[in-house]
């Protein structure tokens, strides 16, 4: 059987942030030039005497502020072998991962480097996200449909001292910005988000044609506002395949901030959007580079601006997927594992006999131990049903056939393997991993399987889960190796079911009463103390199945904890 798992020697893949060790143990590295290395078997172990429980993702702060700062010194690299004179920046699109801490651990990395650094936001409630936690100096590109709320907000901030920008998405926008303009002094920037130059959802669904874009140019010279115009933008999708794609865009931008540039002079600024995807399966191909990415995309704008004869632009793009991907790892746990018996496998079973038993002629036992009937195919051993939720923490899996590399925690083996159908503790069929060929057998280098462990889950996962079964969300662990002695590790548990029952209008403390009555009512008694406390430690627990038995007070631990591990 192919390994369809990875096709790669896992010893040494995801450098510089992972390899197993000489114990056959999966590592994090970390430190000056990532030397040192941490088995993430020790963190999990550590997390569990914390009340932490499997599942759970660890999210490595050192390793996102990493990504951005490599996806910096690629893009200045490129601005100088080209001699580019414009600037580069990112626009965190915080869609990808909103989390707070990820978000601070980019503004601090930014913050730390001197490095101009950017969020994107689609709704209101990411601005309202955003602004929670950024400063001024962070600028804030609002995206996607708005309506007058949406400007109203924004524009407040703007008048509060952030730097923001409305990209028009809908030229009914245009109404909205009229109408605003007539209420109140305009604060914000503005930007055109143009559709892409190529036939695809996102020129369907997004953004602004060229006549539209002409005619809204038009209009705010009309308004007195083209001088807020100072971002073109153009997004043409995330994971692209083949940057030939970006090359094309940027001829076509370039032609359109040449033209706009008469109307709207302070047009400073092109933001191309995401395309900066992930090597999942580690290919090696060069489009997954940050330095082939940065370079295609300077010396592309440096050619045609200079063949123009125009300025050069800061040019942004919002890799979230990129800096975020790598940095989170879910760690599952086996629930059961079941070999199938020692039996001659047949492909076929016997119609008459299995007539029979229909017909009661038969019973069970004869049927079953007849050796001429087999109702599966027994060659392939092993299957695991994991203490995890696909729909909750890989829903890209489930969706559209996103692969996640697998790899054991610990046992790794370069020489065995085992194969194994896995499945989620969900009450779906559809709770499958499968190969990144679609199979449902998957083929783990392990000599014996203990944790396994889905790599580069940080981007998209968390916000496209599903509560299906009303299984919530997994413990999330944030660990900080950023520091030269300490690893501070950050647990926040699971959700609980009081917040999961809450959530869907449900009311806890109502089904407890009933409890009562219904006790009172059937054993003219009341609930015991031990029942009542059985109860409310119910409530404070998760709904992850518990494989390890823990003390009941690990419930009660306060919902966030740090330690210091080393």
């Amino acid at each position: 059987m192919e390994n369809n798992v990875f096709s790669f020697n896992a010893r040494n893949t995801f450098q510089p942030y992972f390899s197993y060790d000489h114990d056959q143990q999966l590592c994090v590295h970390y430190g000056q030039s990532f030397t040192q290395s941490m088995p993430l078997a020790k963190i999990v172990d550590e997390v569990a005497k914390q009340g932490g429980n499997k599942p759970c993702v660890l999210n490595f702060k050192h390793i996102t502020q990493d990504r951005m700062l490599c996806l910096y010194q690629s893009f200045a690299k490129a601005i100088e072998d080209y001699r580019y004179q414009g600037a580069y920046q990112l626009a965190y699109p915080i869609k990808v991962n909103p989390n707070a801490s990820v978000m601070r651990a980019l503004k601090e990395c930014a913050d730390r480097h001197d490095l101009v650094f950017n969020f994107e936001v689609g709704s209101k409630s990411e601005l309202l996200s955003v602004l929670s936690l950024t400063a001024p100096r962070n600028r804030i590109i609002c995206n996607g449909f708005k309506d007058k709320a949406f400007y109203q907000l924004a524009n407040l901030a703007a008048k509060l001292g952030f730097e923001v920008i409305m990209v028009l998405e809908h030229i009914d926008e245009l109404q909205v910005i009229k109408e605003l303009s007539q209420e109140a002094e305009i604060y914000v920037g503005l930007g055109f988000r143009t559709k892409p130059f190529h036939d695809d959802l996102h020129s369907v669904k997004f953004g602004l044609s060229l006549r539209d874009i002409y005619d809204a140019s038009g209009a705010l010279k009309d308004l007195a506002l083209a001088d807020r115009v100072v971002l073109l933008h153009g997004h043409i999708g995330s994971q692209l395949k083949s940057l030939h794609q970006v090359e094309r865009h940027i001829n076509m931008m370039v032609c359109l901030y040449g033209n706009l540039l008469n109307d709207c002079p302070n047009l400073t600024m092109i933001d191309l959007g995401g395309g900066l995807g992930i090597d999942y399966e580690e290919t090696e191909n060069p489009r997954f580079q940050l330095s082939y990415y940065a370079e295609t995309i300077i010396k592309s704008f440096s050619y045609h601006l200079d063949l123009l004869k125009l300025p050069h632009p800061v040019i942004m793009t919002e890799s979230g997927r990129a800096v975020t991907a790598m940095s989170s790892v879910l760690i599952v746990s086996p629930l059961y594992q079941t070999a199938e018996r020692n039996i001659t496998v047949q492909t076929s079973y016997d119609e008459s006999l299995q007539a029979c038993w229909l017909n009661g002629e038969i019973n069970l036992a004869d049927l079953v131990e007849s050796t001429s009937v087999s109702y599966l195919d027994d060659q392939k051993s092993y299957k695991l049903w994991l203490n995890f939720s696909l729909f909750q923490s890989l829903p890209d899996h489930w969706g559209i056939g996103q692969h996640f590399p697998l790899l054991p925690v610990t046992h790794y083996s370069e020489e065995k393997t085992i194969d194994c159908q896995l499945f989620d503790i969900s009450c779906d069929a559809d709770g499958v991993f499968k190969d990144k060929t679609g199979d449902d057998y998957v083929r783990i280098p392990c000599t014996e399987i203990n944790d396994l462990a889905f790599m580069f889950v940080g981007a998209y996962q968390d916000m496209l889960s599903s509560k299906h079964n009303i299984i919530g969300r997994t413990t999330a662990v944030e660990i900080d190796l950023s520091t030269e002695d300490d690893c501070v590790i950050s647990v926040e548990q699971a959700e609980d079911y009081h917040a999961l029952l809450c959530h869907y209008g449900h009311n806890p403390l109502q089904l407890m009463s009933q409890f009562q009555r219904l006790a009172e009512f059937h054993l003219d008694e009341s609930l015991t103390a031990d029942e009542q406390g059985l109860f409310y430690a119910m409530l404070s627990g998760n709904p992850y199945l518990q494989i390890e038995s823990t003390p009941c007070s690990q419930s009660l631990l306060l919902n966030r904890r740090a330690i210091k591990l080393l």
